[in-house]
């Protein structure tokens, strides 16, 4: 049984700008909700739709959310992010970022037969997957083959995904409320193709966390350097540690995360003098499969302690050979320092032991504004290091948001759905292949509890649950199988971007569509 839609709905969403963190998210959201009030079934059961506003957000953003509630039966929910990266891109042809037939005309080179594809900003990233999920949202008003439907457009997953953290509890209150009993998720994110003629779907995706380190040194005049120790000798140490390192990976089902590789890395001084810096800071991206992440994290800290051994070693090194060069006695200067390296939450006991640390840290929140939650939990650190006047080298280690859970439904995947989209995906002329992990991240995330204590994470994230929000405890109830079943992209993030036009017309709603009536048997 084959499905294909209109599109008229996609290029409404097309032409209506939803910048991610920018006022154009909310502008888009009127949009989806004009779009569901049209639906005849949402007109007489106004109570089964609506607007979740996002707790404490600048930008007055919403989660959207639908539900076609046919009573006591499994109930799968269609979602995905209605915000999109910018436009800056395009350069001098910004104003036609979301006209595909300009850009078609302008990348005509790039694919065969380019009326196959649409291209323009956020065509299949995703607004293809959101076009897909309210044309079945709309079927599901009108077939009686459906199971029920929660149809879910989250803001901000190109930022923070703010959006889908608020669905946590939204979902789980939405459940409480209707009675809902959750099958599956799917979320209609693009997929990338090995070949042209194999269509792929993704049962898992990969966790991610943020570490930052602050390293305090010693600072002072550049004529003296062997008086002091400067943090970025011992940053760098870590860093050739940690970059890239293989070890630091996880590897399930024969596939493999990228390695961690560092994000920024500078010193703390805020103008030029000859003085060597007192203090350095750095944060990383590290993906992960498996939650075992107080292990992880201990092994970070272990790289750390090798790392500053390093550069105090190298440290006397260059002292003894400089020394030599000199003509000077050299194996009498060895240099002994005093270190620590600690995490967070080492930190925070030491802070309490001479001052009340929740207060400490909700003084500097109020003294600081700093939007950039990065930038201000590396300032946090430095100052309660400060405060508590180590007068030696010091390495920090703590965590930074954003943070990913790593979801796997693989086995779900392969039992309930594997053969059947096998099956519509040769009736298309495709191969098919499903991938068990998504290994760019994504809002999956957000529907299944981690399989070990978050308490790590809650213990070294300085602004977990103040100004960052995961409900862990609500997070670990849901524990919704999940995947990626969407159209074929090319170019996310690219002014290329482009959707493969039969995908989003016939292929992915014909899967979507056959599975939905699938589970419904099920029931």
């Amino acid at each position: 049984m084959s499905l294909k839609i209109r599109l008229d709905n996609f290029y409404k969403l097309m032409s209506c700008r939803s910048d991610s963190d920018s006022h154009y998210e909310k502008e888009f959201e009127t949009l989806l909700i004009d779009l569901i009030e049209d639906m005849d079934y949402f007109k007489k059961n106004k109570n089964l739709y609506g607007r979740s506003n996002l707790s404490n957000d600048v930008l007055g953003r919403s989660c959207i959310w639908a539900l076609v509630d046919k009573g006591a039966r499994e109930t799968v929910i269609l979602f995905g992010h209605h915000d999109i990266v910018g436009i800056e891109q395009y350069g001098d042809f910004k104003a036609h970022a979301f006209d595909s037939d300009f850009l078609r005309t302008k990348f005509k080179d790039l694919e065969l037969d380019p009326d196959e594809w649409i291209y323009g900003r956020g065509s299949c990233d995703m607004k293809a997957g959101i076009a897909i999920n309210l044309e079945l949202l709309e079927r599901a008003t009108l077939n009686e083959a459906y199971p029920n439907i929660l149809f879910l457009a989250v803001p901000d997953e190109e930022n923070l995904s703010a959006g889908m953290r608020h669905c946590i509890e939204l979902i789980e209150s939405l459940q409480t409320q209707y009675k809902l009993n959750y099958h599956s998720a799917f979320l209609t994110e693009p997929h990338e193709r090995r070949c042209p003629d194999e269509f792929t779907t993704y049962s898992g995706s990969a966790g991610k966390m943020m570490p930052f380190i602050v390293v305090k040194g010693i600072p002072v005049h550049t004529g003296d350097v062997f008086s002091g120790l400067n943090p970025i000798s011992i940053l760098t140490e870590i860093v050739k540690a940690v970059e890239l390192n293989t070890e630091m990976g996880d590897v399930m089902y024969k596939k493999m995360t990228p390695p961690p590789t560092f994000l920024c890395l500078r010193d703390l001084k805020e103008q030029y003098d000859v003085t060597t810096p007192e203090f350095a800071s750095a944060f990383f991206n590290w993906m992960f499969l498996k939650d075992h992440l107080d292990v992880k994290l201990l092994q970070l800290k272990e790289l750390c302690v090798w790392s500053l051994e390093d550069a105090i070693n190298q440290f006397n090194y260059s002292q003894n050979q400089f020394l030599r060069k000199q003509g000077l006695k050299s194996f009498e200067c060895v240099k002994e320092f005093k270190t620590k390296v600690l995490f967070y939450e080492e930190l925070i006991d030491l802070l309490a032991q001479k001052t009340n640390a929740e207060a400490f840290v909700s003084r500097f929140l109020e003294q600081h504004t700093e939007k950039n939650d990065q930038k201000l939990a590396v300032m946090l650190v430095k100052s309660i290091i400060e405060y508590l006047e180590f007068d030696h080298p010091v390495v920090v280690i703590g965590l930074m948001a954003p943070f990913y859970p790593a979801v796997d439904s693989t086995e779900f995947h392969m039992a309930q759905f594997n053969d059947l989209i096998k099956s519509i995906c040769s009736d298309f002329g495709l191969s098919y292949a499903n991938e068990p992990f998504f290994m760019k991240i994504c809002d999956m995330s957000y529907l299944k509890g981690m399989q070990t204590s978050a308490e790590v994470i809650e213990n070294n994230m300085p602004f977990l649950n103040k100004r960052y929000s995961i409900n862990f405890e609500k997070l670990n109830q849901l524990n919704i199988p999940c995947s990626i079943i969407g159209p074929w992209g090319k170019d996310l993030h690219q002014k290329t971007e482009r959707v493969f036009k039969k995908d989003l017309e016939e292929t992915v709603p014909t899967i979507l569509e056959n599975l939905l009536i699938h589970i419904n048997h099920l029931g």
